[in-house]
């Protein structure tokens, strides 16, 4: 019966389009604010020297990862936040010294090389972009090995492949587990309940 509730919630929430009216500082964040909490958690728990991101968007989850690094104490952390576009509608993206917004497809060679040889140290990598399979498991084999060993690749709105009817996120990631024993889901992660990413948070051993 806790479950029915849980998923019959977590659905009203994403149909009601609330999430897409969320701002961190000012700037808009689709994100579940309970995600938010979980993610910052990691961030101050794994401590990555560099976050790449797919799908900027507006730039405040970005934004966020910035201030969870600083806060931790991680001033000279990076964010490299990849997106299609090089601002959101006709407002630029943030500017802040820790964040790099990288212009052009997440999957594309040129873009994936650049990410390789920029990232340093302990790293995190958080996928938000194209949700259709194909798009989700390239980026996953992309960039699933810049993750280092205790650090998160986490793989967002895989409820889609949960209680909703658009599977691709979940699908993809249930397909790179099958050939990637060196991932596990961390079962914690979910413990808000609400959560558009079940499952979807991967540790590196």
């Amino acid at each position: 019966m806790a479950r029915v509730i849980a998923e019959n919630f977590n659905q009203l929430y994403y149909d009601s389009g609330v999430w897409q009216n969320n701002y961190w500082m000012g700037v808009q964040i689709l994100k579940n604010p309970c995600d938010m909490m979980v993610i910052q958690e990691i961030i101050y728990e794994t401590m990555p020297d560099t976050i790449v991101e797919t799908g900027s968007f507006a730039g405040g989850s970005a934004l966020f990862y910035s201030h969870c690094l600083i806060l931790s104490g991680k001033s000279n952390g990076m964010i490299y936040s990849i997106d299609i576009n090089d601002k959101y509608g006709e407002y630029p993206r943030p500017i802040r010294k820790n964040i790099e917004w990288v212009t052009g497809n997440s999957v594309d060679v040129d873009v994936c090389d650049y990410i390789s040889k920029s990232i340093r140290g302990r790293t995190m990598v958080i996928l938000d972009s194209c949700n259709r399979k194909y798009h989700v498991l390239v980026e996953m084999e992309a960039y699933g090995p810049l993750v280092t060993p205790g650090n998160y690749l986490i793989v967002e709105e895989t409820n889609q492949g949960g209680f909703l009817t658009y599977p691709d996120p979940r699908a993809a990631l249930d397909e790179f587990l099958l050939s990637h024993s060196e991932f596990v889901i961390d079962k914690n992660r979910g413990k808000h309940l609400l959560t558009f990413n079940p499952n979807g948070y991967l540790k590196r051993l």
